[in-house]
């Protein structure tokens, strides 16, 4: 079995896996060694956010048929927060579910980068707000296909 999850000690992501040094080397290398982090406590690799679509795409790859298990940022997030059990959403939570899903995947990225500008660090924002637009993009994008 294959696990990603969130750690938000760290703030990165952290996968559990069968030990495979062709994934090792040609995969979780191919991430810049300051995105990733080897913790020999928990036997786990860390990396940085951008790269989840990429890793989970690798896990696939490298073990099909394998069970592979995400948690996301978001996810971990809004059970720390003590939101409703999966499942379980308010009206006004429905409703931002069904004005998401009429986006298209442009509008969303252009949504997106307009915000992105106003929150870019460089540009004087905020690095944990400019994180939560990252992961909520991310998101989103799921849930339009983008």
């Amino acid at each position: 079995m294959v696990r990603i999850w969130w750690d938000g000690t760290v703030s990165l992501y952290r996968i559990s896996s069968p030990y495979s040094e062709s994934f090792i080397k040609s995969k979780i290398h191919s991430i810049p060694w300051q995105d990733r982090a080897w913790d020999s406590q928990t036997r786990t690799w860390l990396f940085a956010e951008q790269y989840l679509d990429d890793v989970q795409r690798w896990c696939i790859e490298e073990w099909p048929g394998m069970s592979i298990t995400v948690k996301t940022r978001f996810e971990t997030e809004r059970e720390m927060r003590g939101a409703l059990p999966s499942g379980e959403f308010t009206i006004f939570q429905k409703a931002s579910i069904a004005f998401v899903e009429l986006l298209d995947a442009e509008a969303l990225a252009s949504a997106f980068k307009k915000m992105a500008v106003k929150l870019h660090p460089d540009k004087g924002g905020d690095k944990s707000k400019f994180s939560e637009l990252n992961s909520a993009y991310q998101e989103l994008k799921k849930i339009i296909g983008g």
